[in-house]
């Protein structure tokens, strides 16, 4: 108790003793949280260390650290050698005590950072709307979930996002997000499972909304679509692009993967979804080689597309981050990008490639959504291999001045 005692205080005196914390007050406060996968090999004490740093403009208040299995039960045979403050960030490590392979879940150490903003950069004009719907991963069926986050009246919808998460932190196996886009005046997600997996899960969808004051008016939605190949030898893409109307303005977007007999596919997840030139760009692409005859994999692109009065600045900030490259497990990778100062989140997205812009095999998105004044994506192995090149996320926000 006493060690735990002394970390504590450890966070709050570096907190205290960083310049202008005490001169300006915090007016918002954010919680970043990564997990950090253990390797499962014979032979030696497995490790697992990370560090998850607060984002650009706010300053480390607290953090902690804890290890979870995959299936949200404690692990036996490890324990946390540390967590404590870094510079603006939290670190910690976690080994085994006891060299095992016998668990069928991967152990994590999952380190969560409570960071304290002191500046306002959300405009007060818009707000964020979020639902949680719960997947019943039964091992009967490949189990699916959706809900939709609605904006309320009097407000319009400039773009949203959804992810999947266990009540504590980890990434939930097999299962990726299949649609998210905008639905009416609101914001529908759906997942689905890629295999059965004993993974409890949780999708969470996210709207962003707008009031009349906030310069964004006149909502459209665009829309554009493509058709995956067929081959049985191959893990399938497809992709789509969505382009504003001349005289609107691109905010966020979405997408969607559907059978052409209007069912959701099996063994498909999304890869990208993501910004371009006054357009919305989305890719997906299989989890296995599935053979889809007589109702072939369709792709569909959604960009949100508005009027803007005293809105300036419009902004695309990207962060990239690498996927761990381990034997034996479904490595993860969460990464987190922020809006400016003065700049308020309109929309924001995400990509996977290698290192030298290909698809990668077997990786899915299991998240891209709103986080705070900024955008929050996750990616996971949908099957355990040995990438011969770098598998990048690339997180994107799309930030603008609005009126005050």
């Amino acid at each position: 108790m006493r060690i735990h005692a002394a970390r504590f205080a450890m966070a709050i005196l570096a907190a205290a003793s960083v310049p202008g914390l005490m001169a300006d007050p915090l007016l918002d406060r954010v919680t970043v949280t990564h997990v950090f996968p253990m390797p499962n090999t014979s032979g030696g004490l497995d490790l697992a260390y990370g560090t998850v740093a607060c984002p650009d403009e706010s300053i480390l208040l607290t953090g902690g650290a804890s290890i979870r299995s995959d299936n949200n039960s404690v692990p036996a045979y490890v324990a946390l050698l540390a967590s404590n403050p870094s510079g603006n960030a939290w670190t910690a490590q976690a080994r085994e005590i006891v060299d095992y392979t016998g668990s069928a879940f991967r152990d994590n150490l999952i380190i969560t950072v409570v960071c304290g903003v002191t500046h306002n950069s959300a405009s007060p004009h818009l707000q964020t709307i979020t639902v949680n719907a719960s997947m019943n991963r039964s091992s009967v069926n490949l189990d699916y979930a959706q809900a939709t986050a609605a904006c309320p009246s009097g407000t319009l919808l400039v773009s949203g996002g959804a992810h999947l998460e266990y009540n504590n932190g980890p990434v939930p196996l097999q299962a990726g997000i299949v649609t998210s886009k905008p639905s009416g005046n609101g914001w529908y997600a759906l997942a689905r499972e890629f295999a059965e997996a004993q993974s409890p899960t949780d999708l969470v969808v996210t709207a962003l909304c707008a009031d009349a004051a906030s310069g964004i008016s006149a909502p459209v939605v665009a829309t554009g679509s493509g058709t995956f190949a067929d081959d049985a030898s191959y893990y399938d893409y497809g992709q789509a692009t969505a382009t504003c109307p001349a005289g609107k303005t691109r905010l966020g977007g979405g997408a969607e993967l559907l059978s052409s007999n209007g069912t959701v596919p099996p063994s498909v997840g999304l890869m990208t979804t993501e910004p371009g030139t006054n357009s919305w760009y989305v890719v997906g692409r299989e989890t296995k080689s599935v053979t889809r005859a007589p109702y072939p994999t369709q792709i569909f692109a959604y960009a949100d597309c508005a009027t803007l009065n005293g809105v300036s600045s419009v902004q695309t900030t990207t962060k990239v981050f690498t996927l761990p490259d381990q034997s034996g497990v479904l490595d993860a990778v969460t990464g987190e990008v922020y809006c400016p100062a003065g700049k308020t989140l309109i929309g924001g997205g995400a990509h996977i490639l290698n290192s030298n812009n290909i698809l990668p095999l077997t990786m899915a998105l299991v998240g891209s959504s709103p986080s705070g004044n900024g955008w929050r994506a996750i990616a996971r192995e949908t099957t355990d291999a040995a990438h011969s090149l770098t598998v990048n996320l690339a997180v994107e926000a799309v930030c603008a001045i609005l009126p005050p």
